[in-house]
């Protein structure tokens, strides 16, 4: 497919305009080549960032003696990088037929690549290699470089909330890639803003921020705290049909696929969701994850953090619903974890209202992430800072529109 594409760039001639349509997965892997004379436009954000957390206390030397973690990039973590190139490459084809070796198959293939940065953190690294410790895991974090981005004629990328995606604050940190609106296209948007908000129902199960370790808390007739969750959610809605988000390893019985959002929803435009006026989003990203930990160090705050894993992926996920047609106006209720994912998209919902769910379920402990210690929002403070907002993008203080790679 990838040698088709090029043939296809190398055979256009140039400046006669023409729209070649291509995936992110091909995108990700087309060489440099004959680049300068297309524009690229990037529907939807793509992610830059993954995380592989691999348990090698025993076996580590299968990978970790063909690689090298010697340069530090910020305080905290460390480039990893081949030491052994033709052992890297066995592991990455496959080819040593070996299933144990397996495990080793994706990192190896991070490490090889030019546009992509791997890194990890020095000290578990460290710990892993030594015997005399007892780690047991450790995590690698893959980055997407911004090479693929460069050498288009512009280079233009298409998404809501952009200023709270992983691609912009790791771009920004890392690479130190600057941004602009896109003029033309910001101009020609059919909405810049959500204008249909008093259609919403914001409701929030509990004041804490809840966690996967919460989730499996076993009750006194041994089901899970999920379970009690899920049900709870379940006879709130008292019947009424609800597309619905959950974590990757749980799935409520008797409850079919075909309403279930993946862990990544961005840009799925499914026409029978968007009859759904219902949403339940029960997914959840802890604070203390590797994942976390690794955007912290690279000089991310707690609720930058938070808006990036947690609030923009519950916004992508609540906008697969009927709320997703302007057309449309019947009442709509999204169920969220806690309070801060509730309040964070009510900023972008003017006229929403926003609820605790009333139930009898504990709430998560302090050890998990709380939300900011306030009451919640009134309609009136709001709408107050919302034409404030407003009122400082017509003045040019705070960019709007499209942002374009420059």
């Amino acid at each position: 497919m990838v040698d088709s594409i090029v043939a296809h760039m190398q055979a256009a001639v140039p400046h006669h305009g023409e729209v070649l349509l291509i995936t992110h997965k091909a995108l990700d892997r087309l060489p440099k080549a004959y680049r300068k004379f297309w524009h690229l436009v990037c529907d939807e954000i793509p992610s830059v960032f993954n995380s592989i957390e691999l348990k090698i206390p025993i076996t580590h030397r299968g990978i970790t003696d063909h690689i090298k973690v010697d340069n530090v990039l910020v305080d905290g973590i460390s480039l990893v990088e081949p030491r052994n190139k033709t052992a890297l490459e066995d592991l990455a084809s496959g080819r040593h037929g070996d299933q144990n070796l397996e495990s080793f198959k994706d990192l190896a293939n991070l490490v090889l690549r030019d546009d992509v940065l791997v890194v990890t953190n020095p000290e578990h690294y460290a710990d892993l290699i030594d015997p005399s410790t007892k780690r047991a895991s450790i995590n690698f974090f893959g980055i997407k470089k911004e090479d693929f981005a460069k050498g288009w004629k512009t280079t233009t990328f298409l998404g809501a909330n952009f200023f709270q995606t992983e691609l912009y604050h790791v771009w920004s940190r890392l690479f130190k890639v600057s941004w602009q609106p896109h003029g033309e296209l910001a101009s020609t948007l059919r909405y810049t803003e959500h204008h249909n908000g008093e259609r919403l129902k914001l409701t929030y199960l509990f004041e804490r921020k809840a966690s996967k370790q919460f989730y499996r808390i076993e009750e006194d007739d041994g089901t899970e705290m999920f379970d009690a969750v899920w049900n709870t959610v379940v006879g709130h809605l008292n019947g009424k049909p609800f597309i619905w988000q959950v974590p990757a390893d749980r799935y409520p019985e008797n409850f079919s696929p075909i309403n279930r959002l993946p862990g990544i929803s961005h840009g799925l435009d499914k026409a029978n969701w968007k009859t759904v006026d219902n949403v339940v989003l029960l997914s959840v990203r802890n604070q203390g994850t590797p994942a976390w930990g690794f955007l912290k160090n690279i000089g991310m705050s707690d609720n930058e953090i938070a808006e990036t894993l947690n609030h923009q992926n519950a916004y992508q996920a609540m906008m697969r619903c009927s709320l997703r047609d302007p057309l449309v106006d019947r009442p709509v209720e999204a169920i969220v974890p806690d309070r801060a994912t509730a309040e964070w998209l009510a900023e972008k919902f003017e006229g929403c209202t926003i609820e605790k769910m009333k139930h009898s379920l504990p709430e998560p402990s302090k050890s998990g992430r709380p939300s900011i210690g306030k009451a919640p929002m009134s309609q009136k403070e709001r709408n107050a800072r919302n034409y404030a907002k407003r009122k400082a993008e017509k003045l040019g203080l705070v960019d709007k529109g499209y942002p374009q790679f420059d």
